[in-house]
């Protein structure tokens, strides 16, 4: 039996094998599952191994998201040290085949909350970016490979709200942040979040370049998840008006066409 404490992140690259993550005992947890004869069971680590900053930390140390890179595994999320609320985001490639680690790298003053593989061994990770005043925004970014301690980061965007956000405990409380990512059609990436307490999506190109903007204004809260037809002539956005609020969350589900 698969044992978690909070399960924030999963993908599944094919029938037999489950990529989890999340958080353990408070400290930042992933693992590999296989199945055979459709019983499922830890293929690595076979004891989960939390692992945190080499310093002390504070709440939060959580893995959001995880996902098949070639050979490798990626691993994002977020953490943060005493004394500050500032948070960092990494980023960690581990082998495939036993989970061992090839590289950790980090973008200080940002969480990672969705992450897409793409070729050449980049990885586009999305979620917040913070600002000296604790304003968030919504941020996604290409990553090079490299082991340096700095991200590599070959490209970004990040879109500032208009209020400060004082808390970044949990994803689901940021007010300005991008949830989700897919491969776009032909090249590039769709993403959704939220700007302004406002659902958000947007497409663009391998090399950054933004090529749509969902208009907003219609609804109030986040784009949570997102899908992309195989034409790439439309998406469907699934949402909650309340998406910090456990008791009176408000689901929605949207389907936007796309310009020829």
């Amino acid at each position: 039996m698969l044992q978690i404490h909070s399960l924030r992140g999963a993908s599944m690259p094919d029938a037999t094998t489950l990529l989890l993550a999340g958080e353990r005992q408070e400290n930042i947890w992933y693992q590999r599952a296989g199945s055979l004869g459709g019983a499922w069971s830890a293929a690595w680590p076979a004891t989960p191994e939390p692992f945190t900053p080499d310093a002390a930390f504070d709440s939060p140390a959580i893995a959001q998201a995880i996902a098949l890179a070639g050979e490798e595994v990626a691993i994002g999320g977020t953490w943060n040290l005493p004394g500050g609320d500032v948070y960092t985001a990494w980023l960690r490639r581990v082998a495939l085949g036993d989970g061992a680690v090839a590289c950790t790298c980090e973008v200080e003053a940002a969480g990672i909350l969705a992450l897409l593989p793409v070729d050449g061994g980049d990885v586009i990770v999305a979620g917040y970016r913070q600002d000296p005043s604790m304003r968030s925004s919504a941020w996604l970014a290409r990553v090079e490979p490299g082991c340096a301690t700095a991200c590599p980061i070959a490209w970004e965007h990040a879109l500032p709200g208009a209020e400060a956000d004082v808390y970044f405990g949990r994803a689901e409380l940021v007010r300005d942040a991008v949830f989700a990512l897919v491969p776009a059609p032909g090249g590039g990436v769709f993403a959704a979040g939220t700007v302004d307490r406002e659902p958000w999506a947007a497409r663009y190109a391998d090399d950054g370049a933004e090529q749509w903007v969902m208009k907003r204004g219609a609804s109030s809260g986040a784009a949570l998840a997102i899908a992309a037809s195989e034409d790439g002539s439309c998406l469907t956005l699934v949402g909650s008006e309340k998406y910090g609020n456990y008791a009176e969350r408000s689901w929605w589900a949207r389907r936007v066409s796309l310009p020829p």
